[in-house]
């Protein structure tokens, strides 16, 4: 049987590396492959999110540049959102909203449904409550079953911060019912529970 190419055993090794998180890994065997192949954009997209995930953010967005990557036309919305996760990890968070809110544009067939999981809880970090409560509830009708749990979830704590207590508490239990394990849907649970009952004993109180 014949060998399979350097650069195509090289480039396997890459996204397995990337698939188990093993960013240092990334970074070092998406150099050496670019070296030879440097016209490759999608392992300049895999080297640009491993620098980000270790914090080697110049280097990152060096990477990340349009001019380096020839045929980034069809990977535009995940360098886009690339770019906003760099943004994100910064802290500039109206940058990383820019960056996320063009990735939305560049996906025409809407496949990347963590893009609105992305503005969302950019948009809850700015206080834009309403915006949030938006971006959530877009990826709670587009998400697939897997996700419902966790798309309920991050709905419900946008209502709690606009005080919608009635909302909220009827979000964190269907987020309980998607993930019953879940401790986090059943804490928030607990604690909108208490707070309706002493809001509930306080208009007790009222003469």
């Amino acid at each position: 049987m014949p060998r399979r190419p350097q650069h195509k055993r090289l480039k396997k090794a890459i996204w397995q590396a990337r698939w188990k998180g093993q960013n240092a890994l990334v970074v070092e065997l998406s150099k050496e492959y670019l070296e030879h192949h440097p016209h490759n954009a999608t392992v300049w997209l895999c080297l640009g999110h491993a620098l980000i995930y270790l914090s080697r953010y110049e280097e990152a967005e060096l990477a990340l540049s349009i001019e380096l990557a020839p045929g980034f036309e069809r990977l535009q919305d995940d360098f886009y959102s690339e770019r906003g996760e760099l943004e994100r990890r910064r802290g500039n968070l109206q940058e990383a909203q820019k960056w996320f809110e063009r990735a939305l544009e560049a996906d025409a067939e809407g496949s990347n449904l963590y893009l609105r999981v992305d503005l969302g809880g950019i948009a809850l970090r700015l206080g834009k409550l309403d915006e949030a409560e938006m971006h959530f509830r877009l990826a709670l009708e587009d998400g697939d079953f897997e996700s419902k749990g966790a798309d309920f979830l991050r709905l419900g704590q946008v209502l709690r911060a606009q005080n919608r207590i009635d909302e909220a508490l009827d979000c964190f239990r269907q987020a309980a019912s998607f993930e019953p394990k879940s401790r986090v849907a059943k804490a928030e649970l607990k604690e909108l529970e208490q707070v309706l009952l002493v809001r509930l004993m306080r208009d007790r109180e009222k003469p």
